[in-house]
């Protein structure tokens, strides 16, 4: 008989507001760009996916600023991972 292993995995989530924040928007929007630029790497796109990958570093660097971000993320630090 082969042993079986398990796995368990915790996961937060952080509740999602009604309008979504226009930052989260545009990381989506940076992550698809990169994303659909994956399969190409000629120099000149390995540059710009070095600038979309700041790009998007600038995005979330800011969205981890706003006050309302941090507010979340202490309160789900606070609340520890649930298993």
């Amino acid at each position: 008989m082969a042993a079986q292993t398990i796995h368990h995995a915790c996961s937060n989530s952080f509740p999602l507001p009604s309008r979504p924040n226009p930052l989260v928007l545009e990381i989506d929007e940076h992550l698809n760009i990169l994303r659909d630029s994956e399969a190409t790497s000629t120099s000149s796109s390995i540059s710009h996916k070095l600038n979309g990958l700041q790009d998007l570093y600038d995005c979330v660097d800011k969205l981890l600023q706003w006050p309302f971000s941090q507010q979340e993320l202490a309160q789900e630090q606070n609340k520890g991972p649930v298993c």
